[in-house]
């Protein structure tokens, strides 16, 4: 999976390796290091304006993947090279320009699902007006199936509130509304069911059409979900397969 020729921007990865330090028994019972590679000599890319889809079995490497092309693997432990639109950069900038979308993000348990995303519309989009604020809102709040709940409070474990499927699509939310350059998530489609998960996939699509470079790891995606994935990275034991 090189450089197509039509590349026309996005991300590129080249010789990715990310080895780790392990202790084990030798036969004599004493400790020895051994080093391990948990990914392997990965290249390909990552077409802008599209959404990569990386799967593959459990162990397979997908997080530590996502993890290193977003810059949050420890320095001296990645190797490789990792561009963006043609431009080497290094994993800081990677962080400061990119979104990362974890499967457990914290949202703020006294607000309702409504202030959550106005909250950070207010924060992100300084730049155009109170009134499209409110609407982009009210299109993401309805997009995301979140209409019954855009008054219920996000709550905590001493706070009755939301479901942890609307936790979720709440947290996709919060990190999409601005429209990122570049969109990392891991496992976006987690605790969902089958129609909200193609919700939040079609919204994450709607994304990258608009120009984002987005990547995200998923696993047993429906055959609806799937029609929505327009590039497909495939690990097995820490290396490409597809």
């Amino acid at each position: 999976m090189g450089k197509p020729v039509n590349f026309t921007g996005g991300l590129t990865f080249s010789i990715l390796t990310y080895t780790v330090i392990k202790k084990k028994n030798d036969a004599n019972g004493d400790w020895e290091k051994q080093e391990v590679d948990l990914l392997y000599s990965i290249t390909g890319y990552a077409p802008k304006g599209k959404i990569t889809a990386v799967m593959g079995p459990s162990g397979a490497g997908k997080s530590n993947f996502l993890d290193g092309l977003a810059g949050r693997i420890a320095s001296g432990s990645l190797k490789g090279m990792v561009s963006l639109d043609g431009v080497d950069v290094s994993p800081r900038l990677i962080k400061r320009t990119s979104t990362y979308i974890m499967q457990d993000d914290r949202l703020f348990p006294i607000l309702t699902v409504y202030e959550t995303l106005m909250f950070d519309a207010d924060f992100r989009l300084g730049s155009i007006s109170r009134a499209d604020k409110i609407q982009r809102v009210e299109k993401l709040i309805e997009q995301l199936g979140l209409m019954s709940s855009r008054n219920m409070y996000i709550g905590d474990e001493g706070t009755r509130g939301v479901f942890g499927g609307e936790h979720r699509r709440v947290s996709i939310g919060v990190d999409i509304i601005h429209g990122p350059y570049l969109l990392f998530l891991d496992e976006p489609t987690s605790g969902l069911n089958l129609t909200y998960a193609h919700s939040v996939i079609e919204k994450v699509h709607d994304t990258a059409t608009s120009g984002s470079t987005v990547i995200l790891t998923i696993h047993h995606p429906s055959s609806r979900i799937q029609l929505l994935l327009d590039h497909l990275i495939i690990l097995a034991r820490g290396q490409l397969m597809y």
